[in-house]
């Protein structure tokens, strides 16, 4: 799969629906082919430039952890973004070592959000394919109950690449896709299986 590629209808929906194969093999490569068209899906967001010269600072130079530089990027109890106008005022940094111990020399963030981001007629033929199969609820539970289980029994780590899946499936196609996801999400924050830990950090 390469960027300069056409993708045809028949080829995405084949990969599509090799993401609940019984095959293990399939699956995986199905996960990586269908994360990568995702991604070469993406909405083009306007972003900006920020100068850390500016940021706030302590006279303590680099160091780790919580400081007045990295404060604005902090979850707060008292300005959780739990409504859509908390949500779109926040600035997010995709990028989690970012700000950890020292930053870059410039910082891009997002600064527009596409709130138009379920307009169908925006969506490509390749959208709706994708967007068809992660509406059925039936495809959405045999997918949760595949992909919250262990490929190799007690050697799983938090996989970067399923959180970039799932990020980037959310970010072109809204958050009505997660809603079919949280039932399960919620189920399994409140369980005490590991695998389905992992598959919750991911989201």
């Amino acid at each position: 799969v390469r960027r300069d590629m056409v993708f045809t209808e028949d080829f995405v929906r084949t990969f599509v629906n090799f993401l609940t194969h019984d095959s293990i093999g399939l699956r995986m490569i199905s996960f990586r082919v269908v994360g990568y068209i995702i991604y070469l899906q993406r909405r083009v967001y306007k972003d900006t430039i920020l100068d850390p010269a500016t940021f706030p600072d302590d006279g303590h130079g680099p160091r780790v952890g919580e400081r007045p530089s990295n404060e604005w990027m902090q979850y707060k109890e008292e300005s959780l973004p739990d409504t859509e106008e908390r949500y779109n005022s926040c600035v997010f940094v995709d990028k989690p070592h970012m700000g950890y111990n020292k930053w870059s020399k410039q910082v891009k963030v997002c600064i527009e959000i596409d709130n138009d981001i379920n307009n169908t007629d925006r969506h490509t033929s390749i959208d709706k394919i994708i967007i068809s199969r992660f509406k059925d609820p039936a495809f959405i539970e045999r997918f949760i109950e595949l992909y919250s289980l262990e490929d190799n029994k007690g050697s799983e780590k938090v996989d970067i690449f399923r959180r970039h899946f799932y990020r980037d499936l959310f970010r072109n196609y809204g958050w009505s896709l997660f809603e079919l996801f949280r039932p399960k999400v919620e189920e399994f924050v409140e369980g005490k299986i590991e695998s389905q830990h992992r598959f919750d950090a991911t989201k």
